[in-house]
């Protein structure tokens, strides 16, 4: 008897189906607080590089004193935390990310400070009798943790110099 072929669950068929917020514990921020200005910025199929180096034109500053804990998908919504030394207080939005001000820190953000990340994750094309054998790996996930997986944004291209990091992670090279 042939078995009939079934089309495989659908992952970031769109960016609304990933979306990933940053969340922090610890790092304060309000009105006039200290030098460091703290943006969230919200992208769209938009690399985090790319959004940094364009919020750096925007906002008049050298894309090296724009602050950010880490990397985040490029096939997603993102959200996450952005400091700038003497930013401006304004926010900045379009197409593709916007940069929302939301007050002064004492100083820059760091990846220390990011406690995870939260997920809002929407799979398509899947058949009903496959929901049970879901929930069964979900709630395994809730006991046991669930994969880190990184992909190109921890070990691609994503750098604009080209390099793979993995491969200067294995060479003990950490700086570059």
């Amino acid at each position: 008897k042939k078995r009939q072929k079934r089309e495989s669950v659908k992952l970031k068929t769109r960016p609304e189906d990933f979306v990933v917020e940053e969340v922090t514990e610890g790092f304060q921020y309000g009105p006039n607080w200290g030098p460091y200005s703290v943006y969230s910025l919200t992208k769209r199929t938009m690399e985090t590089q790319h959004a940094i180096y364009a919020m750096a034109e925007e906002f008049g500053v050298k894309r090296e004193d724009v602050h950010f804990g880490g990397l985040k998908d490029k096939h997603a919504i993102t959200t996450q935390y952005v400091t700038i030394e003497n930013g401006p207080k304004k926010s900045y939005e379009q197409k593709s990310f916007s940069a929302t001000y939301l007050g002064d820190a004492k100083r820059h953000f760091h990846s220390s400070d990011i406690l995870g990340n939260k997920f809002k994750i929407t799979l398509r094309n899947f058949a009903d009798d496959v929901i049970p054998a879901m929930d069964k790996a979900i709630n395994s996930r809730t006991l046991y943790g669930f994969p880190n997986y990184y992909g190109a944004q921890r070990f691609g291209s994503v750098g604009l110099s080209g390099e793979f990091a993995a491969k200067l992670w294995c060479a003990r090279e950490y700086e570059r």
